[in-house]
């Protein structure tokens, strides 16, 4: 008898085979651990929906009993890798068996099967579960998301000039949308006409004033978000990313990168940077000290885009106010393409409202945390380069920055510091920065102030913000200045339950692997003379409907 009071091993297989058992209680929903579930041989005439809870089974037989169907809920077994349900009196396949991604083997013999049709019923699984994935309906559009607001805040203090909300989504580009990455999702689910689509609709729904996508293609840009966004209000820019310059004009544009729109309406493009990791690489000797880490850096393509807005208030004739003795950035600025140390603080005008908005996607690979300190390290030493030495403007730095909560980037980010020796720089040399012959690095700094709105109003970030195939939790994040702006509200994300059936992302009715974050903001000008706006928290999201026609 074992005397220490260590817990019993979790149940990890189940085998009633043989048992003769005609019902199988609901409760078999409460092991869901078991990786094994045996029930062949019986006398079963149907299986609990409840059995869609074992979402770690990766083998289930329920050969030779007496079933007439499969519930849909077999669908959520998303780690199963067999199927045994020959010798049942079975005539048709649930179309949600299609998300059974992963299964290897599949017996259906002995089955009095009609649908799917014999032809595909005597090919191999993949053709099976691909033909059933392609049959799933169109599920019922997901619920509004709400508002929810930041305990203490009040949402009537600010007049509506000084409020604004950001948008940040990672749309998937089109490049990346295939079968071989998202074998869960219907074909039909995504094709760029069906996507785009709902992609547009949640844009345009959301109604942010600022707008910043990541895995936007340069195609995609120029003939659809363009256009389409014009028609709601919005300007915007796109940069791609650095690999567009070494290719042929047929393959730029599928070239995916980064953009900012912005509702004209409300503000003016004043200034715009682009943030290319690699040139930034190439321009910082320090970082070629130790030639493997240089190499883990410079070959990653991922950039940076970074637009001064000036906001644009109304001089009580609904004209646009300027100081006819102060040129504005967007007179100065030149090219796109400038280096920041072109660009001053002369170049602000004291009596006008900026601000900087920061869009970014990081390297995606997890083998290559340092790389992404680096991104984000190189990121933020730009635009500390853009800030004006005398004044203050608000700054959102939002994006994808492929990082979890636990992360260095994230902890860099939102606390302004990371030590030299975190873990997250690896076994790497990065110049003065980390550990070197025994001497302290200075580990990451800067003095953005910034602050996570989701962990702003909610006290924790959304439980997911990704939720591929083989991954969920949380990697975009909106960030703002604190000390210029306060978060109000944020627009809630959905937790696990609403995948249970669908899996993951991209599906029917989420047409990226990604959601989309939506933060409101207001200027923290210390003016108390401000009328009442009406909170947005009180106003529900209501995705709209057939905005746009399907793409051709």
């Amino acid at each position: 008898m074992d005397d220490n009071n260590d817990p019993p091993d979790p149940l990890v297989g189940l085998n009633l085979g043989g048992s003769g058992i005609t019902n199988l209680s609901p409760t078999i929903g409460i092991f869901n651990n078991i990786s094994t579930l045996i029930l062949c041989n019986n006398y079963l005439i149907r299986l609990p929906p409840e059995i869609g809870k074992l979402t770690n089974l990766q083998k289930l037989d329920v050969s030779k009993n007496r079933l007439s169907e499969l519930p849909r809920e077999i669908g959520r077994l998303r780690n199963l890798t067999e199927l045994d349900i020959h010798g049942n009196m079975i005539t048709t396949l649930p179309p949600a068996m299609g998300r059974l991604f992963r299964l290897e083997k599949l017996r259906l013999e002995y089955n009095p099967l009609t649908s799917p049709p014999y032809d595909i019923i005597t090919k191999d699984v993949r053709t099976i579960i691909y033909y059933l994935r392609d049959h799933l309906e169109t599920r019922v559009p997901l619920p509004p998301r709400t508002w929810v607001s930041k305990p203490g805040v009040q949402l009537n203090h600010h007049t509506p000039d000084q409020v604004f909300k950001v948008m940040c989504y990672n749309v998937l580009a089109q490049a990346y949308a295939t079968p071989a990455f998202y074998p869960h999702c219907p074909s039909w689910a995504l094709d760029w006409s069906y996507r785009s689509n709902l992609i547009l609709q949640e844009i345009v729904s959301v109604g942010a004033d600022i707008v910043c996508l990541q895995e936007i293609q340069t195609e995609h840009f120029e003939t659809l978000f363009v256009p389409e966004l014009a028609k709601h209000g919005y300007t915007g820019i796109h940069r791609p990313k650095s690999r567009y310059n070494t290719m042929h004009d047929e393959d730029r544009r599928f070239v995916d990168g980064c953009c900012i729109f912005w509702k004209s309406s409300r503000f003016e493009l004043n200034f715009e940077h682009l943030v290319d990791f690699v040139e930034q690489t190439m321009a910082r000797e320090y970082l070629l000290a130790d030639h493997n880490a240089w190499s883990r850096l410079i070959s990653k393509d991922n950039i940076g885009l970074v637009a001064v807005l000036e906001f644009k208030p109304t001089n009580g004739k609904g004209g646009i106010h300027h100081n006819a003795n102060f040129p504005s950035l967007h007179d100065v600025r030149g090219s796109p393409q400038r280096k920041s140390a072109d660009f001053h603080s002369e170049q602000y005008n004291p009596g006008s409202k900026y601000i900087l908005i920061c869009n970014t996607h990081i390297h995606w690979n997890p083998e290559f945390n340092d790389v992404k300190l680096m991104q984000s390290q190189l990121l933020i030493e730009e635009v500390q380069k853009l800030l004006p030495r005398n004044m203050k403007i608000p700054i959102i730095f939002c994006g994808d920055f492929n990082s979890t909560p636990d992360s260095g980037v994230w902890e860099f980010l939102q606390n302004g510091y990371l030590p030299a020796h975190h873990p997250d720089f690896g076994k790497f040399q990065w110049g003065h920065h980390t550990t070197k012959d025994g001497k302290p690095g200075s580990g990451l700094r800067h003095h953005l102030n910034l602050h996570s709105a989701y962990t702003s109003v909610n006290g924790a970030e959304p439980e997911f913000t990704n939720a591929s195939p083989l991954f969920r939790g949380c990697l975009s994040y909106i960030w703002f200045s604190q000390d210029t702006l306060k978060a109000r509200c944020v627009l809630e994300t959905p937790n696990k339950a609403i995948l249970e059936e669908d899996v993951a992302m991209p599906n029917s009715r989420s047409p990226s692997d990604h959601v989309s974050l939506v933060g409101e903001f207001a200027l923290d000008d210390g003016d108390a003379s401000r009328k009442t706006s009406m909170p947005l928290h009180q106003q529900p999201h209501h995705p709209q409907q057939r905005l746009f026609a399907r793409q051709k």
